[in-house]
């Protein structure tokens, strides 16, 4: 159970600091705005919350 907050509480914070951003989205966008916030792309090499999910 420590493993599952460890993860969770900062994909909470950025869902909380984005909420304005991703108010109104589908499911699906809203979990594609949040995978471009924290994964690392070729295309994308610095997200804007890196460490969101480590």
């Amino acid at each position: 159970m420590e493993e599952y907050w460890k993860y969770l509480t900062p994909l909470l914070l950025i869902i909380n600091a984005q909420l304005f951003d991703i108010t109104g989205l589908t499911a699906n966008q809203t979990m594609s705005a949040l995978e471009r916030m924290i994964h690392q792309t070729v295309s994308k090499p610095n997200p804007k919350h890196p460490a969101g999910c480590k």
